[in-house]
């Protein structure tokens, strides 16, 4: 259908073209895009750029106008068919500051629950050991939000990114370029409440009667068993290999025995923090949080809970002092 009255002059197709813009112009995706259709006119004469940048221009289409397309369109016009002839820009907004950890932050606080129910604690309390210079973090700075607009030149504002804290902690440092975190001794690092905490570590293959008696200011971690009649005295956290028989244990921090305990000669385990075992047998346990898969007779002291595994079905008791026997 011609809507231009049959005229060949440019100024009055454009005035028919105003007066009908909605049939000639749409717009979408909140006006980032604009789409012109044309229709077939009665004197056969084909629109030309310089009326559809005419229109465009009146109609305030001022950016992303794709003058190469619209040159195509004219060459090629089909009167049915919708051109895209300016795209605007969408704001792409900036990324928060984020940190890149050099080691592993799951640090597992649960064991795995295993087929039959009971408590698998290898994976539990793992110690991650560092050394001096240890590159642990590096701090990847917030981005600036890049604004956009739509076609008729309006400025859609971009969200810049949010920078976040510097880690807190102890046992490390940044370096001059005030991203990169690496380790300022050797130890054990945790991450309690999301701070880095690296602390001095003993390392042992495992204990027996004939060492002396182990007090230091750190964790202190054993690969294999501690034999009977050992003390071990730590400030922080005490993690046990293997099996711990009739001895002494004092932690500063938290306790995990991953292959046991059994004490029927005498033996205790007293922590400031969570105490968990394989299970417990004849131990005296005294601590915050107490799981095993199983306690025979034992006297425990839990601040608290009470939680065993397996066939017991996970029981969970709050803030009491209990005696589990067989």
């Amino acid at each position: 259908m011609d809507r231009t009255s049959g005229t060949t002059d440019s100024k009055v197709l454009i005035d028919s073209m105003m007066k009908n813009k909605d049939l000639y112009l749409s717009f979408s995706s909140g006006n980032l895009l604009a789409w012109l259709k044309l229709p077939l006119r009665s004197d056969g004469l084909h629109y030309t750029e310089d009326v559809v940048m005419a229109f465009l221009f009146k109609c305030n289409v001022r950016k992303g106008i794709d003058k190469l397309g619209i040159a195509k369109m004219i060459a090629k016009l089909n009167h049915n068919e919708k051109y895209l002839v300016a795209a605007g820009k969408e704001a792409v907004d900036g990324k928060d500051g984020y940190y890149e950890y050099f080691f592993s932050t799951d640090f597992a606080e649960e064991p795995e629950i295993l087929a039959d129910g009971t408590a698998d604690l290898s994976n539990v309390e793992s110690i991650v050991q560092v050394h001096v210079g240890d590159k642990l973090a590096v701090y990847h700075r917030a981005t600036k939000g890049e604004d956009g607009y739509n076609v008729f030149g309006e400025v859609k504002k971009a969200k810049n990114g949010k920078e976040i804290p510097i880690l807190k902690g102890e046992g490390f440092m940044i370096l001059n370029d005030k991203v990169t975190y690496v380790a300022k001794w050797t130890g054990a690092l945790t991450m309690p409440d999301g701070e880095i905490k690296i602390q001095k570590i003993l390392v042992m293959p495992e204990v027996k009667i004939t060492d002396k008696k182990i007090n230091y200011d750190g964790v202190v971690y054993i690969k294999g068993d501690v034999h009977s009649g050992s003390e071990i005295f730590a400030s922080s956290d005490i993690v046990i290999g293997g099996h711990m028989e009739s001895s002494e244990i004092k932690s500063g921090g938290n306790v995990i025995i991953k292959g046991g305990a059994t004490c029927p000669i005498r033996g205790s385990i007293t922590a400031a923090g969570n105490v968990s075992a394989k299970f417990f047998e004849g131990v005296t346990v005294s601590g915050k949080d107490i799981s095993a898969n199983f306690f025979i007779n034992c006297k425990v002291t839990a601040k608290g809970y009470i939680r065993t595994y397996g066939r017991a079905g996970g029981r969970r008791v709050d803030r009491v002092s209990a005696f589990a026997g067989a």
